[in-house]
């Protein structure tokens, strides 16, 4: 139970939240008519990014099923994520689909393996060669460039083979999200993992796995089987992202082109959810006051539910809760005032050098009042100070 209990911390309110969204659907048709609702039937398709992912097995025995199977959707999707494609580069040819550029990563040396990103050919976008030569897991990313009003977007797919070791594994995707972290886009991670998050089980792999998600702020979007047999359900291929709270639609469909159920998700590129979420800035103060007051929680905190655990998994997921929970209490800044202030200020300018700034803001519009030597000569004297200042 303790296990059951611990599988979402951080990211609770968020996961609940798609958990409500996540639905299994038998019919297409049920998909369109939701996605008509919200697009008043396509008039605001441009509003909304489509992305599926699905693990094929041999693309290029099954890429007219899966022309026959897109054209039953009503909207187009704008990436479609393919895993074992099996593909190599003489039969790349073979599985084009007007209206898309395809472009990924094949397996060198052996067959099987494989993943790819079917791209409406309408979308800018940039291979991202910088993440994907940092490991040698199957793993393939680009970068997508939104319009200024939204931030640019990277998706990158994955998948890791049920034979090749898990700990590894999650090590070398580590790298990738810590440059991802740094660069303040929106993240769509997709694949088959091959580490079932619906597993009650106390499961090593996929408490790392969530932890990883947790740490950079990433949320499990797909909580209903994507693959189904007779002995075990499993959700193996999933979509993590950075702003789960945009999502409109999301799910899995029922069809037959693989033992691996397609994933979907549709997400409002316009909604005040994601405009408040950019918006909202999470700043932290670290005066002596607050880091003393952290210090006294920490203290006083029962962490006999951390140390009396006998999962260590179980229990670093624990630690980290209660850390989160009371470091936001006491360092976060809540006052929106405050934010905004802190936002506009810039703390490198001092008293003195804003002085200087006035001065040469007065003195400039004094030169063009009246373009003289001497003036000019005065402004440039104060110009030199601020930039020596």
């Amino acid at each position: 139970m303790a296990d059951k209990n611990s599988l979402n911390t951080v990211n609770d309110t968020r996961s609940n939240l798609v958990e409500k969204t996540c639905k299994l659907y038998d019919d297409i048709n049920q998909i369109n008519a939701l996605y008509n609702s919200i697009s008043r039937n396509g008039i605001n398709d441009n509003l909304f990014f489509k992305l599926m992912h699905l693990n094929i097995r041999s693309l290029v025995h099954k890429s007219e099923d899966l022309l026959d199977y897109l054209n039953n959707f009503s909207f187009k999707y704008n990436i479609i994520g393919i895993s074992e494609t099996w593909m190599n580069d003489d039969n790349i040819k073979l599985i084009n689909i007007t209206g898309y550029d395809f472009v990924g990563k094949n397996r060198s040396g052996k067959h099987g393996g494989g993943i790819g990103l079917y791209i409406d050919n309408g979308i800018t976008y940039k291979t991202r060669d910088d993440i994907n030569s940092i490991s040698s897991i199957e793993l393939f990313s680009i970068e997508i460039t939104n319009d200024c009003s939204n931030k640019n977007a990277i998706i990158v797919i994955t998948y890791r083979p049920p034979t090749y070791d898990a700990n590894m594994y999650l090590q070398q995707i580590e790298p990738v999200l810590q440059i991802i972290s740094l660069e303040n886009k929106l993240v769509y991670l997709i694949g088959d993992m091959n580490i079932n998050l619906l597993d009650a089980d106390s499961n090593a792999s996929k408490f790392q796995l969530q932890r990883l998600l947790t740490s950079y702020n990433l949320s499990t979007l797909i909580t209903t089987p994507t693959r189904i047999s007779l002995n075990k359900n499993s959700v193996i291929d999933n979509i993590f992202t950075s702003e789960p709270n945009a999502v409109e639609l999301c799910g899995t469909q029922v069809c037959d082109l693989s033992d691996h159920i397609p994933i979907f998700i549709i997400v409002n590129m316009k909604s005040n959810r994601i405009k408040n979420h950019f918006l909202k800035e999470k700043l932290y103060s670290f005066t002596s006051e607050r880091i003393n007051r952290l210090n006294e929680y920490l203290i006083n905190m029962d962490w006999s539910n951390v140390l009396n655990c006998e999962n260590v998994n179980v229990g670093f997921q624990r630690f980290i809760e209660i850390f989160v929970k009371n470091f936001n209490e006491c360092c976060r800044i809540s006052s929106a005032r405050k934010i905004k202030k802190i936002s506009r200020d810039k703390l490198w300018i001092t008293d003195d050098l804003k002085i200087m700034l006035n001065r040469k803001t007065k003195l400039y519009t004094k030169y063009l009042k009246n373009p003289n030597i001497e003036n000019l000569i005065e402004l440039k004297s104060i110009r030199q100070s601020c930039i020596k200042f």
